[in-house]
């Protein structure tokens, strides 16, 4: 099986050792929310989060061991929720998410074990974005993470290859 999240994360791996990121990880809202409220991960922005389950209907070829799949990653810094819009772009936004955007594909378009499927990229800018439970009226809605972020979403179809040697980057 083509462990995506580990290829992903090895892939990043130069950028986060050049200090254009501070923490890479992956899961669903749940694992984000764990990660955020253990003491075990050292969380610093800006951040990179694969979205798993992975969207779509991935497919993977045996034989040419590749796996043909929807990647979702979240680019995010921490924000003041008091800023307008005009302010995030030129603080979070041209200071640090869209730099890191640029790195990140020209990293990925760098490297032969993730290609991106005929080089279009779905991108996103999420203002002030946070999640929250749905909750009910007895029990009502709560903030999953704590910090208020700025973000970049950015999907796309991809084919990732198995590499000969991949370690599990933290």
């Amino acid at each position: 099986m083509i462990n995506v999240e580990t290829i992903i994360g090895q892939v990043l791996k130069p950028l986060k050792d050049e200090g254009k990121y501070g923490f890479y990880h992956f899961g669903n809202e749940y694992e984000l929310k764990e990660v955020f409220a253990s003491q075990k991960y050292n969380t610093k922005y800006p951040m990179i989060w694969l979205v798993l389950p992975l969207e779509g209907s991935p497919r993977e070829n045996l034989l040419s061991k590749r796996l043909d799949c929807r990647i979702k990653l979240i680019l995010a810094t921490s924000t003041n929720k008091s800023w307008l819009n005009d302010k995030r772009n030129i603080e979070t936004y041209k200071k640090v998410l869209n730099p890191l955007y640029d790195d990140v594909v020209n990293t990925l378009q760098e490297n032969i074990n993730v290609i991106i499927k005929d080089n279009e990229i779905n991108v996103r800018k999420l203002h002030n974005y946070y999640e929250r439970e749905q909750g009910t009226r007895p029990n009502p809605p709560k903030r999953q993470v704590n910090d208020y972020w700025d973000v970049i979403l950015m999907e796309f179809d991809s084919i990732v290859k198995q590499p000969q040697q991949c370690e599990l980057a933290n």
